[in-house]
This record gives structure tokens, sequence and C-alpha cells, in this order.
């Protein structure tokens, strides 16, 4: 799994944001391949978000970064935009920079 955090979009705002690439695929402890069921689904994203922003919270919870970070961020739905990219070669030439 690779994660890259973005604070700016490409027109300069600030909009702080991170991207992961998780492969869709595992190998077993006996050896064996595991791949998704559905290769168009990796996982629940409503879920995902809500975990992902609890997960987040609770460890920077224990950071002084958290009181610069406004309430109300915690209070909104967070987004999670979950798809397959393929190989993930164009998602990593994206990111790489």
């Amino acid at each position: 799994m690779l994660g890259v955090l973005q604070t700016w979009t490409r027109d300069l705002r600030f909009h702080p944001h991170v991207h992961y690439l998780v492969p869709a695929i595992a190998v077993a402890r006996d050896g064996t391949v595991c791949r998704p069921r559905n290769p168009a689904f990796l996982v629940a994203i409503k879920p995902l978000a809500i975990l992902f922003r609890a997960k987040l919270r609770a460890e920077l919870r224990q950071t002084e970064l958290y009181r610069q970070v406004p309430p109300d961020s915690w209070r909104q739905a967070w987004m999670v935009d979950c798809r397959p990219v393929g190989s993930g070669a164009a998602a990593l030439k994206y990111l790489a920079p």
C-alpha cells in the first residue's frame, strides 16, 4: 500500500487529501494468491470513509496538530473515492512528483 498526502489542488487551492494505492491482491501464508471476487469492488466506501476519519482523528488527538484542525471537519461527512486503476502505472506517474 502506498499513500501520498497532497495539500493543494492543481489550481493551487488549499485542499488537503490523501491518495492511496492499494493492491487488490494478497498472498496467503500457505502461498495461495487471494483476489477479490469482484475485481471492480475492493471495499465498501461509506464505512471506509467513517473508519478512516475516526482512525485519523484518534491518532491526531495524540499530537499538537489536532488543535489546528477546524472542529467542523470532524462533523461533516468525508468522501472516499475508491475505484480500480488498472495496473496503477498511471496513478503512480501522477503521484510521483
